[in-house]
C-alpha cells in the first residue's frame, strides 16, 4: 500500500514547470490531495484487519496450550476450537472480502491517477505549443519588417514565417473544447482594421491604424496603442576602434600605432600660387611605369619633395643642451612621413597644444607649419613631430621644392599681443600693446601642435571631431573647447591656407626661452585672427558682425564620419544636421586663399571683441557665378549667398567618400547608398583668393530666405564650376575623351570605417580595400588659384557640354617633378610622371 502510494506520487506530474499555468497547478494539487486522503483511509482499514486476525491467532493458540487440556476434555476442546475455528474462517472470509474490496479501491484510484497524469500531460504539452507559437510570432517580428495590415482577412489565427496573417473563415466560436485538446479560434476584425491583442475570452482588441514596417537597421518588437509597430535597432557588435593618420615629419609611428607604410611628405613649389594645397604622403614603390603614363613635361599641377627650412634659429632649447645649431642640422632634408593606423575612434590635430583632452591618446606632437608668408605657397596648416628624422634615400641636397618653416602668431582677440610676464627691454614689438583676457598667446612665440586619438569607450561608441564656425559652443555633441579662428593674413600669398580653430590656453615648449624669441621678429609662416566681413548685405542677418572676431569651437559628435555639404540646408538621408549656416571664404581677389567652410546661420563674435578693424584673415560671404550647361540636370543656382549643412554619418560603420570624376557611386567598393549627385567647384582659375579645396556641388541647390535673398553681384567668395583640361596630351587615353566638359562627381556612403586617400599606387596596402582608384589631379601650376590633391576615377565621365570657357575652374593631371638621383628615380617616382592613386577602405 505504502508503494502504491509511492508510486502514486511519482506518477504526479511536475507542478513547477514553467509551461504551467498556476489556475491549473491548484488543480492538480487539489486532485491528489483528495487521492492522497483516500489512500491514507484504505491504509488504516488494513492495519485494523492485521491487529484482528493477530488477536484471533493468539486467543487460538492459547486455548490448544493451556492447561485444561486433558484426555476427557479433549472432545469438548475439538469442538470449541471447531467453533472458534469456523469463527476464525468467517472472520477471515470477511476481511479477504475487505481486502478485495480496498483492491478494487486501490484500482479506481491508480485509474484515476492515471488520468489526471494523462490530462496533466496533455495540457502541458498543449500549453508548450502555444507558447511555441508566441515565441515563433515573436522571433517573426523580430526578423522582419512587418506590415500587419490585410483586406482579404476576415479572422486573424497567427503569423506566418514571412510576416503576414494567417487567416480563418470560421466566425461562429471563440474557444471550444474537443476531446480534451484546446484549440484557439479568433473572432475578425473589420476589414480597415487589425488585431492587436485578444483577451481572456478570446474576444480581439482591434485597431484601424495600420502597423507600419520599420526602418532599416531596427526590427518590430510590438504594437502600442495606436496600432504602430513598436522598433527598436537591432543589436550589433560594438565596431573595433580604428583610425588612420600621418605622423608628419617621421618615418615611423608612436609606441601602441602600427605602420601602414614610410613615404615622404609631397607638395606644391614654394615659388607657385596653383597645384595642390594640401600636403601627400607618398606612397613608395610607385607605379609610374606601363600603359597611361607619358615622359613628357606637360606641366599640369605638380608635387614636390619637401625640405625643412630650420636655419634661422626658430627652434631653440638651450637648457636641456641642445640648442639652435641640432635643430639646423635637418635644415634641407626632406620631410619623411609615416602613415599610422592606432586603436582609437578618430584623430585630431589640436593646433597651439602640446597636451590632449581627458579621453584622448597622444599621438605625437609638434611644431605648426606652414610656407613662409611671403612665398607664392600657402598650404594647409601641417603638424611636424619635434623629433624628426628624413625620409629614406635623403640626398641632403637643397632641393627648394616645397618648403616647410615653423609658425608665429601675430594677432590674437585683444589685437597685436605679447607675455605679460616679459621685460620690455628685451626687445618686444608692440609694448603698447596688452595680453588679450584669457588668451595667454605670446607674439612672435613658435607655435605648437599636437595630434591626438580618441580613445574607444566601453561599448565602442564612434567618435568624430570637427569644428563649428562661428559659434562659441557645439550645437550637438560634446564641445571639446570653445576658441577663435586664425589663418594667413588676406595680403599674404604664403603662410597656411585652412581656418584653425585655436584654443583659449596654449601651451608653448618649456625648454624654449623667451630671451631668444623675443629678440626678433622671424621670416616664417604667420597666424593672424580671423574677422567676418559682411558689410555688402549679402547675408543680411550677418552684417552686425562685420569686423568682429569669428568664434568656433572644437565639436565631437558620436559618429563614424562628419561632412560639409554645400548648397544644402538639410542632411541627405542617412546622415543627421550637426548645424546649418552659410557657405564662407576669402574674398576672390584677395592674395591669400584659404578653404570654404560652413559658418553658423546664428554667428557670434569672440567674447572679448573688441571690434577693431584688424584685418588679418578674413571671411566673406560665397556666391556661384558658373554651373554646368546643356543637359546636365543642373538647376536653380543664381547668385544668392550660398548655404550650406554639417551632417554626421547615422551608421556606426559607414564613412563619406566622395567620388570625383564620376556622375554616380555605382561600382564604387563596398556601397552602400548614393546621397546625391552633382558637379565640382572650386575658385576661378585667374583668382588668387576665395577657397582652394574643390566642392561636390549639388544638381539643385537649397537657399535660405532668412538673411539670403540678395542676388546682385558683390565682391566676395566667389565658386565655378570645374573643367578638365588635357595639357600637352597628358594622360591622352583618360583625358582626350572629357577635355573641357564639365567635371562631374558623387556623395556616397560606404561600408568602411575609415577612408584615406592614397597617393602613388592603384592598389591598397594590407587591411585595406580600393573603394575606387585613378589619378591625382589638381589646378595647373602655375595658375593664380589652388587646388587641393585629389584622386579622380581611372575611368572619367564629362558632365553637360563641352564648351570650354576659359573662365571657371580648372583640372589637369599632375606630374611629380624634381625627382632626380643617380638611379634616375626616388622611391619609385620618376620626374615629370603622372601620379595614381587609390582611395583605400577599413573595414569595422
Amino acid at each position: 500500500i505504502e508503494q502504491q502510494q509511492q508510486n502514486a506520487t511519482l506518477a504526479t506530474p511536475n507542478l513547477t514547470t514553467s509551461n504551467t499555468s498556476i489556475m491549473m497547478r491548484a488543480l492538480m494539487l487539489v486532485a491528489v490531495a483528495i487521492v492522497g486522503g483516500a489512500l491514507a483511509q484504505d491504509t488504516a482499514s488494513f492495519k485494523q484487519v492485521d491487529g484482528m486476525l493477530h488477536a484471533k491467532s493468539t486467543d487460538f493458540q492459547f486455548e490448544l496450550t493451556g492447561d485444561s487440556f486433558t484426555a476427557d476434555s479433549f472432545p469438548e476442546i475439538v469442538q470449541e476450537g471447531s467453533f472458534k475455528l469456523s469463527e476464525l474462517l468467517i472472520h477471515i472470509k470477511k476481511q479477504d472480502m475487505a481486502i478485495n474490496d480496498l483492491r478494487e479501491k486501490l484500482k479506481k484510484t491508480e485509474d484515476s491517477l492515471g488520468d489526471v497524469a494523462d490530462d496533466l500531460e496533455t495540457l502541458n504539452m498543449t500549453m508548450e505549443q502555444e507558447i511555441s507559437n508566441i515565441e515563433d510570432s515573436m522571433d517573426t517580428l523580430s526578423s522582419f519588417s512587418v506590415n500587419l495590415t490585410s483586406d482579404d482577412c476576415d479572422k486573424v489565427i497567427g503569423v506566418a514565417e514571412d510576416g503576414s496573417l494567417k487567416c480563418d473563415t470560421d466566425k461562429d466560436t471563440i474557444y471550444e473544447e474537443d476531446e480534451n485538446k484546446w484549440q484557439r479560434r479568433v473572432a475578425s476584425c473589420a476589414a480597415d482594421s487589425i488585431l492587436q491583442a485578444v483577451d481572456k475570452d478570446g474576444k480581439p482588441t482591434c485597431i484601424k491604424r495600420a502597423v507600419e514596417a520599420c526602418e532599416e537597421g531596427k526590427s518590430a518588437t510590438g504594437i502600442d496603442k495606436d496600432g504602430k509597430a513598436i522598433c527598436e535597432d537591432i543589436f550589433q557588435a560594438p565596431p573595433r576602434a580604428i583610425s588612420t593618420y600621418v605622423r608628419w615629419g617621421r618615418r615611423d609611428c608612436w609606441t601602441g600605432s602600427k605602420l601602414v607604410y614610410s613615404g615622404w611628405l609631397g607638395g606644391s613649389f614654394y615659388g607657385h600660387t596653383g597645384s595642390g594645397v594640401n600636403p601627400l604622403c607618398m606612397r613608395p614603390n610607385a607605379q609610374q611605369t606601363g600603359t597611361g603614363i607619358d615622359n613628357g613635361n606637360q606641366d599640369g599641377g605638380l608635387i614636390y619633395r619637401s625640405e625643412w627650412q630650420w636655419n634661422d634659429g626658430s627652434i631653440y632649447e638651450y637648457n636641456n643642451g641642445y640648442d639652435w645649431s641640432d635643430a639646423r642640422e635637418f635644415h634641407d632634408d626632406e620631410v619623411a612621413c609615416g602613415v599610422c593606423q592606432a586603436e582609437v575612434q578618430t584623430t585630431e590635430m589640436f593646433p597651439g597644444k602640446m597636451t590632449c583632452p581627458d579621453g584622448w591618446k597622444q599621438m605625437y606632437w609638434g611644431y605648426l607649419s606652414g610656407d613662409k608668408h611671403d612665398h607664392r605657397r600657402s598650404p594647409k596648416w601641417t603638424c611636424l613631430d619635434h623629433e624628426p628624422n628624413p625620409a629614406n634615400g635623403n640626398d641632403r641636397n637643397n632641393q627648394d621644392g616645397a618648403l616647410w618653416y615653423t609658425t608665429e602668431i601675430d594677432t590674437s582677440p585683444g589685437g597685436a599681443i605679447y607675455h605679460a610676464d616679459w621685460d620690455t627691454n628685451m626687445g618686444v614689438y608692440n609694448t603698447g600693446d596688452t595680453q588679450a583676457p584669457g588668451t595667454g598667446y605670446r607674439r612672435y612665440h613658435e607655435m605648437m601642435c599636437t595630434v591626438c586619438g580618441k580613445l574607444p569607450t566601453m561599448y565602442n561608441k564612434p567618435a568624430k571631431t570637427f569644428v563649428q564656425y562661428g559659434k562659441r559652443s557645439c550645437s550637438k555633441g560634446n564641445t571639446l573647447y570653445s576658441g577663435w579662428l586664425a589663418t594667413g593674413h588676406y595680403t599674404h600669398y604664403g603662410s597656411g591656407s585652412s581656418y584653425l580653430c585655436m584654443p583659449p590656453d596654449p601651451e608653448y615648449f618649456n625648454g624654449v626661452t623667451e630671451r631668444h624669441y623675443a629678440r626678433w621678429r622671424q621670416s616664417r609662416a604667420r597666424l593672424y585672427l580671423v574677422e567676418y566681413e559682411t558689410s555688402s548685405k549679402k547675408i543680411s542677418t550677418m552684417t552686425s558682425l562685420h569686423n568682429k572676431d569669428a568664434a568656433c569651437a572644437m565639436c565631437e559628435a558620436e559618429a563614424n564620419d562628419v561632412k560639409m555639404m554645400p548648397a544644402m540646408t538639410t542632411c541627405p538621408k542617412g546622415s543627421t544636421m550637426q548645424y546649418e549656416g552659410w557657405l564662407m571664404a576669402e574674398r576672390y581677389n584677395h592674395r591669400h586663399n584659404t578653404e570654404w567652410v560652413c559658418v553658423d546661420k546664428a554667428a557670434q563674435e569672440v567674447l572679448g571683441n573688441d571690434n577693431r578693424d584688424t584685418n588679418g584673415g578674413l571671411l566673406y560671404p560665397t556666391e556661384i557665378h558658373t554651373v554646368p550647361a546643356g543637359n546636365s540636370g543642373v538647376s536653380g543656382y543664381n547668385r544668392r549667398a550660398v548655404t550650406c549643412s554639417v551632417c554626421a554619418i547615422d551608421a556606426p560603420t559607414s564613412s563619406f567618400v566622395t567620388r570625383w570624376g564620376r556622375k554616380e557611386c555605382k561600382g564604387a567598393k563596398g556601397l552602400k547608398s548614393e546621397l546625391y549627385k552633382g558637379f565640382v567647384a572650386n575658385g576661378n582659375s585667374g583668382h588668387t583668393g576665395s577657397g582652394s579645396d574643390y566642392l561636390c556641388m549639388p544638381l539643385k541647390p537649397a537657399y535660405r530666405d532668412e538673411g539670403g535673398k540678395d542676388t546682385s553681384t558683390k565682391s566676395e567668395s566667389i565658386l565655378f564650376a570645374t573643367e578638365y583640361v588635357d595639357q600637352g596630351n597628358q594622360l591622352a587615353s583618360v583625358l582626350n575623351n572629357v577635355n573641357a566638359w564639365e567635371v562631374p562627381c558623387a556623395v556616397c556612403e560606404v561600408e568602411y570605417v575609415d577612408v584615406n586617400m592614397i597617393p602613388g599606387r592603384t592598389d591598397c596596402p594590407a587591411g585595406y580595400d580600393v573603394i575606387y582608384a585613378g589619378w591625382v589631379m589638381t589646378e595647373r601650376f602655375n595658375h593664380a588659384h589652388g587646388g587641393t590633391y585629389e584622386c579622380f576615377d581611372g575611368a572619367l565621365e564629362g558632365f553637360g557640354q563641352a564648351n570650354f570657357q576659359n573662365k571657371g575652374s580648372r583640372l589637369y593631371a599632375t606630374e611629380t617633378e624634381g625627382i632626380r638621383n643617380n638611379a634616375g628615380a626616388w622611391q619609385g617616382y620618376y620626374h615629370n610622371r603622372e601620379v595614381r592613386c587609390a582611395v583605400c577602405g577599413l573595414k569595422a
